[in-house]
This record gives C-alpha cells, structure tokens and sequence, in this order.
C-alpha cells in the first residue's frame, strides 16, 4: 500500500507538469501561418468596417455614458458561410484568423460636450478583438468583432477621433483613423 502511494505521488508529480502544459497551450491564441494575401485582406476589411458608438449602457433619454464601443467585420470564408447558411450557426471555427488579431489605440483626441478633453483608462496595452453576432447581409455572412474602452468621466456626447493598430500573429500591422462624434 505505501509502495502504491509512493509510485501514483511521483506519477502525479511527473504528470501534473505535463497536464498544465497541454492547458496553457490550448488556452492561448494560435500562431498559425496566415498567408500575407489572407492577412492584408483581414485587416483591410477590419480597417474598413470599423465604426465607434455608445455601449449598450447609454441612453439618449438618459444621457451620461462612460464606454464606447469599436465595432467591426469582415465576410467570412465560404465554407463558414455554407456552414452558417445549412446549420444557422458556425460549428467549429478553427480556421479563424480573427482570433488571433490584436488591438492597440495609438492616437486619439476625445473631448465631450463642455469641450473637456476626455482619456481613455484602459488602453495600456494590446488586447484580442471579442467575436460579436454573426450577420447575414444579402448573400454574404458576416462576423461582427470589438471591444469596449472606458473614459475618464461620464459623457452625453463625444468628438474627436481615435486611431487604433490590428495586429495580426505575423506581425503584420493596420492603422486606421476613426472620426468619432457620439
């Protein structure tokens, strides 16, 4: 019996460090291979679609909002739209480059309605874009991605502009510029 105690605590501890390893690895984003084609249309299409406006939380009734919200597109690859089309929803999504794309503000001037310059406080550092609702617009189907920023103090509207940096696994980068007036 202690003999078995002894042999199962040092295959634990030989496993455990193995068991850990296969989790953090299928917890982070992948760096698979995007062609440089494939990649520059992502981006090009996240850089054109991309639109600001108030989080769900504003109320134009109820003005005094303090986030915002980046949202963008882009058209998914037709085996994805046959998917969606036949089933009504995407089963498996394991060719999606657009969970790996980063997000990073690079520039931005916000002020609100008293001309106040307004900051964002959760911009420090690169984060991964959400996956929002899957759209339908005529014969093409569409995946909605974004992200929330906070400002600094409550708003009833917003000017300005924001620029903001997609990165993609590669390395390969777009910046856009998006006029805001909220």
């Amino acid at each position: 019996m202690l003999h078995e105690q002894y042999i199962f605590g040092r295959m634990k501890t030989k496993i455990f460090p193995f068991v850990i390893s296969i989790l953090l690895t299928g917890c982070h984003h992948t760096e698979e291979a995007y062609s440089n084609e494939d990649t520059q249309l992502l981006l090009q299409e996240l850089t054109k679609n991309i639109e600001i406006e108030p989080s769900e939380s504003f109320d134009a009734n109820n003005p005094g909002s303090i986030e915002i919200l980046f949202i963008t597109r882009y058209p998914l690859s037709e085996k994805q739209s046959k998917e969606y089309n036949q089933f009504g929803y995407i089963k498996t999504n394991t060719e999606d480059a657009a969970d790996s794309v980063l997000f990073r503000v690079t520039n931005y001037e916000l002020r609100n309605q008293d001309s106040i310059a307004v900051h964002f406080v959760n911009n420090t550092k690169s984060n991964y874009l959400e996956k929002y609702a899957l759209i339908k617009e005529q014969d093409s189907v569409y995946q909605d991605l974004g992200f929330e920023l906070t400002i600094n103090s409550i708003f009833n509207s917003l000017e300005g502009f924001v620029t903001i940096e997609f990165i993609m696994p590669n390395k390969m980068k777009k910046e856009v510029t998006i006029p805001v007036s909220i």
